[in-house]
């Protein structure tokens, strides 16, 4: 079994396209990891190093749950074909020398849901599951518990990921959202963004649809690499602005201790006189 790779699960002409696209960004910043696909078409494209074709799809998100377990590398990073990758992922696979899974919080989340599949308390957060890191070993059992949670009256897998890795051992990593941003949603940055989750094509699909224009997205997110907010403009495009952080302090500093006391708190801050 290959150390380290990426796996796609693309059922379906539409998702297949899509996954090559999402593919051909992969290899763009992160040519040495290898890539696998399951999915029920030949493909011959080469940005695959592995088509593993599915004789008997669900076409639904019970494909995600059914082959994630499946996959031939011991570290794992599975992609929904609706990402983009912009930048080096590879980190994510260092956080399997210390965790079992990974995943970025769900922002569009729909808890009340997740309660109806099972008792799982308010401060346990949704994760998204279009991008998720993996030991391939570690995550038998819990695709077991997955599948076994999800159930067609609900229309997404991530309220019953949600109670399965509740109810798990599984050491899980939270990973920034910078490793999985749904730019059709405000938003809150802090370096790069490395993934954008968003409809690559434009189809209808039971997932997410397609919104705002992918090239954009990056461009205008990452225009900026501080911290910073966006959000999609009804218009079209995105607003994106630094985090005025720095100076709400210093106006709250100069309220409580005049301009003298804040200039020279910041001098003995600098001295390391006052921490």
């Amino acid at each position: 079994m290959t150390e380290c790779g990426i796996i796609y699960i693309a059922m379906g002409r539409n998702f297949v396209e899509e996954a090559v696209l999402s593919a051909e960004s992969v290899q763009k910043k992160n040519s040495k990891i290898p890539i696998t696909i399951f999915t029920d078409h030949k493909i011959s494209k080469d940005v695959f190093d592995n088509v593993i074709v599915v004789d008997d799809p669900d076409y639904g998100f019970r494909d995600k749950i059914n082959y994630l377990r499946k996959s031939p590398y011991e570290k794992t990073i599975f992609l929904d074909t609706d990402t983009y990758v912009a930048g080096d992922i590879s980190e994510l696979f260092s956080i399997l020398d210390r965790f079992d899974i990974g995943a970025a919080h769900n922002n569009d989340h729909q808890r009340r849901e997740a309660n109806e599949v099972a008792l799982v308390p308010e401060s346990f957060p949704e994760y998204n599951t279009g991008v998720i890191t993996f030991r391939t070993d570690a995550v038998q059992n819990l695709s077991k518990e997955w599948k076994e949670a999800y159930s067609m009256e609900h229309s997404h897998d991530q309220p019953s990921f949600r109670k399965a890795v509740y109810e798990s051992d599984l050491r899980l990593a939270t990973i920034p959202p910078e490793y999985n941003c749904l730019f059709r949603y405000p938003g809150h940055s802090v370096g790069e963004v490395k993934i954008f989750h968003g409809r690559l094509l434009d189809f209808d699909t039971e997932g997410a649809g397609k919104y705002y224009e992918i090239d954009e997205a990056v461009s205008s997110i990452n225009s900026e690499t501080g911290s910073r907010i966006f959000y999609p403009r009804s218009t079209g495009g995105y607003s994106v602005k630094p985090s005025r952080t720095l100076p709400r302090r210093i106006r709250l500093s100069i309220k409580e201790r005049g301009v003298i006391g804040t200039v020279k708190r910041a001098v003995r801050m600098a001295l390391g006189i006052l921490v």
